[in-house]
């Protein structure tokens, strides 16, 4: 079998999913923290792929205003 070419569209950046050592970068948390929320459904959603684990930027910036939010009362 030749010629056989899978071609990915661009992705923007900010639909790009970001891993755990990406996230915990991002938010000045060990990766232990993240996978600690995670088992504890505190943190952001994110899913597995594969044995993964991944983050869509825009779930993270909701829970961060979530966050916020909860502190403003």
């Amino acid at each position: 079998m030749t010629g056989c070419l899978v071609t990915i569209p661009d992705v923007d950046t900010n639909e790009r999913l970001l891993t755990v050592k990406e996230l915990a970068h991002y938010l000045g948390v060990p990766v232990a923290t993240l996978y600690r929320w995670r088992y504890q459904r505190e943190g952001p959603a994110g899913f597995r792929v594969g044995r993964h684990v991944r983050y869509r930027r825009r779930d993270v910036e909701a829970w961060i205003e979530r966050r916020l939010s909860d502190r403003i009362v």
